[in-house]
């Protein structure tokens, strides 16, 4: 599922060296920290190479493969003191206690760690950080899906929007604008894993705040907002390129101007072809919110953006192991990783790493801040997170069966071989069938968690 967001570290390389910073002057351990990392070997190279500017503090990374992580994380945090990883996990990991809750003064205003204090994001800090009352996981990244489109484009998304207000797209015109273009001329990352991204990103902005379940563990997919949703992308799909694609195929498409107009992530800092000329933009709002209580649409109100932020399952997080034995140490790490001094390399370099703190040293100006389509970007990103609701994620153990049912179904529904409401229905049972196969009363607690860290 996660194969293009740990894949392509170092996409980037080196581009420009930072600054050296000056060492810290916290004291060095003998033994090295261990770090059990989710991603590709690269990648922690990148991380050792940022901290060893700031710190002669050994590190020592194991590096998991993202297919089926989750395991090998459970049978391995005991030997390590820190684990990066993807919040899709957290549940599992919370429920078997192979990671541990953070101190409640590490990140408040009055908090004596050792590690820089840091203002995370409203959006990561309910949507990543906290499950039920407890604080786990220390927000690292949020790649967030974009719209990418000529700025001629603006002018004529809608005749209700003004010229200058790009943010103002619907889903309903998105879908005429790219039939107009020539066939082909129009993607976003429908591949195997993505699929389901493309259809929450537009049922996010449907729903009220009834999500993914109703009740207590209901699957709430065969619904009005996710059959519109999953209607409207069909259609849209019919005006992409045959092949379904990943993010980074469809950024390379808009980077070699193969494509007029795209829903995607940057996923590396090499710069746009001179002839190609695009705005980066949030996704496109809906007109209509389902009010699931009244089992009716109502009217967007016009002047109101009011959707909640979906953080995908990609959302980046660093926790303290259950084997951990320099708390300390792996605090002050994992705050630097968050929001410190010299890590905008690391953001450059490693896609599934971003802005994530209102304090980050690189956003108050710091050394080797982002630039170009990638500081747009990281804008675009701060805008986004600020929003304090934020929907329940898929942090529920078994995350991962969950998120592949409902995206075979959608797959399925893209290559003809269901219709939107057949698809939904077989969505619903399947999550249904998982729920039953993990302990459904177990699932249910682990979702009223969910529930609870989310506003």
């Amino acid at each position: 599922m996660l194969s293009f967001v740990v894949g392509v570290g170092c996409l980037v390389g080196c581009s420009q060296p930072e600054p050296a910073v000056e060492p810290s002057t916290a004291t060095v351990s003998e033994v090295p920290l261990r770090i059990l990392y989710v991603g590709q070997p690269e990648e922690a190279k990148i991380i050792e190479r940022s901290w060893s500017l700031i710190s002669d503090q050994v590190l020592a990374f194991t590096v998991v493969p993202p297919e089926n992580a989750v395991e090998d994380l459970v049978k391995q945090a005991g030997r390590h003191d820190v684990i990066v990883y993807f919040s899709s996990d957290t549940g599992r990991l919370v429920d078997v206690q192979a990671i541990r809750r953070l101190r409640s003064s590490l990140f408040s205003p009055t908090g004596d760690s050792d590690g820089a204090r840091i203002d995370f994001f409203p959006a990561l800090e309910f949507g990543a950080m906290r499950l039920g009352d407890e604080a786990y996981g220390v927000p690292l990244g949020a790649m967030q899906p974009i719209l990418v489109h000529p700025p001629a484009l603006a002018e004529s998304k809608t005749a209700e929007s003004k010229p200058d207000e790009p943010s103002r797209w619907t889903w309903e015109s998105y879908g005429r604008q790219i039939k107009n273009l020539e066939p082909g001329k129009a993607a976003e990352p429908l591949a195997d894993g993505w699929a389901a991204q493309a259809l929450l990103a537009r049922a996010n902005g449907y729903s009220d705040s009834s999500w993914m379940f109703m009740g207590e563990l209901t699957p709430a997919l065969a619904t009005a907002p996710y059959l519109r949703a999953l209607k409207e992308l069909a259609a849209a799909a019919e005006s992409y390129p045959e092949e379904r694609l990943t993010p980074e195929q469809v950024w390379e498409g808009v980077q070699k101007g193969r494509f007029d107009v795209a829903i995607t992530w940057i996923t590396n800092a090499e710069p746009l072809e001179q002839t190609v000329d695009v705005v980066l933009d949030r996704l496109p709002t809906t007109s209509e919110v389902y009010e699931s209580s009244k089992g009716e649409w109502s009217p967007r109100e016009v002047d109101s953006r009011s959707e909640w932020v979906l953080l995908g399952p990609y959302t980046r997080v660093g926790a303290i192991a259950s084997g951990c034995r320099q708390t300390s140490l792996s605090e002050r790490f994992l705050t630097w990783l968050a929001a410190g001094e010299g890590t905008a390399e690391i953001r450059r370099s490693i896609p599934s790493f971003t802005v994530t703190a209102r304090n980050s040293n690189d956003l108050a100006g710091g050394a080797g801040r982002l630039s170009g389509e990638g500081a747009e970007y990281e804008s675009l990103l701060v805008t986004e997170l600020q929003n304090t609701y934020v929907r329940p994620g898929f942090r529920l153990p078994g995350s991962q069966q969950y998120w592949e049912a409902l995206d075979r179904e959608v797959i399925a529904v893209l290559e003809k071989k269901k219709s939107p409401e057949e698809a939904l229905v077989d969505a619903s049972r399947a999550w249904d069938e998982i729920s039953e196969s993990l302990d459904i009363s177990l699932q249910k607690k682990a979702w009223r968690a969910v529930l609870r860290s989310s506003r």
